[in-house]
């Protein structure tokens, strides 16, 4: 579900995450905050605010990841009182207000905690938390699982080039272009999907 979620969040499918919503509704879906902060991070990206705020009102579990889909989905659109009104109140309930920092290790063990074997989607979103917090050792391990997914994704490669470089970590730069050129491996190039009339065109 979290996978399908962030999907539709990418692609900006409102429709298709509402209906997946229901559908958790209706075979009565424990949403932990996992799968919370998924829907949460699905409305906001297709622009329905009301509703990411009803599903993060009705948590009964919202830790620091939850918080800051919410702080910045209302950022996103405009709603700049109402991100400093939830920061604040996201430290009255004791919440320490440090973003995701530090939070990488505990993101790692509860993907490896989960029943069902995490996909792309979800080894993609903890790379780029690494990346962010240039936690290199992590990065490693994260990638390591993303190759052994698909070791013919070029996208994988050119990320933990990227990420060594903002690092100044040439030799394993370099190590990465070679290690591509060796398997054969090339860079999809990159394309927009759009939604018209529930068909997607890719442009």
């Amino acid at each position: 579900m979290v996978s399908l979620l962030s999907a539709r969040a990418h692609l900006g499918a409102l429709d298709m995450g509402e209906w997946i919503h229901g559908f958790i509704r209706t075979k009565k879906i424990k949403i932990d905050f996992v799968l919370g902060n998924a829907l949460i991070d699905m409305y906001f990206k297709c622009g329905n605010v009301e509703s990411a705020i009803q599903v993060f009102h009705g948590l009964h579990d919202r830790n620091i990841f939850c918080w800051n889909s919410v702080i910045i989905g209302l950022g996103m659109h405009g709603y700049g009182k109402e991100a400093v009104d939830a920061f604040i109140a996201m430290e009255r309930e004791g919440i320490k207000p440090d973003g995701r920092s530090g939070c990488l290790q505990e993101a790692l063990e509860l993907i490896k905690r989960k029943p069902m074997k995490p996909n792309a989607v979800v080894w993609g979103g903890l790379l780029r938390a690494c990346h962010k917090h240039k936690d290199a050792k992590l990065g490693e391990q994260v990638t390591d699982n993303l190759l052994s997914l698909d070791p013919h994704d070029g996208g994988n490669y050119v990320f933990l080039s990227n990420f060594y470089a903002s690092l100044n970590r040439w030799t394993e730069v370099d190590q990465c272009r070679k290690l591509m050129i060796k398997r054969g491996v090339r860079k999809t190039p990159g394309c927009r999907s759009i939604e018209v009339e529930n068909m997607y065109m890719n442009l």
